[in-house]
């Protein structure tokens, strides 16, 4: 730590936050969580984690670890009722996931695949490096896009054809719905506590009179 500047120490101290306290509040071993963050911050600079020495980054770089770092703690303390279940992923990692869009919005499924290239001619597959590509929502996207800040929770194919099929459905046919606009965060309205029904005024005018005799 006495080697490294300023900025380099401050990096240091954000990424040792991140692995240290961070992954290990969401499940993740000792050894597992120091991986699993030196693995995300390298894709999240767009080096290799090999090549992840703190000891070597100028100021910006250190200024943009610090930066990516204090963002997922900051929304993981948001989602610490949900941190059990969800986790970072790797920078090459496919699979159907869940996700949402929005804080405190409905969840919507997500896709990461590497997709075989086919010759445009002859239908063939060709034998040429995979792309990872991702669709979220049914729709094609980034694939940095899932997982880069929020983490995501894997699932299996079923339930993601489901989610999939069911925001398809409440788009189309049930707009009013919060399934049916996942960008909006879902407003939740206290429940209107029941009153019971008012007693009848009773006129003692009313009453017989033998009502009150033995």
């Amino acid at each position: 730590m006495s080697n490294l500047t300023p900025s380099q120490s401050r990096a240091k101290s954000a990424l040792d936050q991140l692995c240290d306290v961070t992954l290990i509040l969401a499940g993740y071993s000792k050894k597992s969580s120091r991986q699993k963050g030196f693995s995300w911050l390298s894709s999240k600079l767009g080096i290799s984690p090999r090549d992840l020495r703190i000891r070597d980054f100028d100021p910006a770089t250190c200024e943009r670890a610090v930066q990516f770092c204090n963002a997922f703690a900051k929304i993981e303390h948001h989602q610490s009722k949900k941190i059990d279940k969800r986790r970072l992923i790797d920078a090459e990692e496919t699979g159907y996931f869940k996700l949402t869009l929005v804080r405190n919005g409905v969840e919507v499924g997500a896709l990461r695949y590497l997709p075989c290239p086919i010759d445009p001619f002859f239908g063939y597959p060709l034998d040429r490096p995979r792309h990872l590509c991702a669709m979220i929502n049914g729709k094609d996207a980034d694939p940095e896009k899932v997982g880069e800040i929020w983490p995501i929770e894997p699932i299996k194919q079923g339930e993601y054809e489901y989610l999939i099929a069911d925001r398809k459905c409440c788009a189309e046919y049930y707009p009013h719905l919060p399934e049916a606009n996942p960008y909006e965060p879902v407003v939740k309205t206290p429940k209107a506590k029941a009153k019971a029904p008012a007693r009848p005024a009773i006129n003692i005018r009313d009453i017989p009179i033998q009502s009150f005799m033995p």
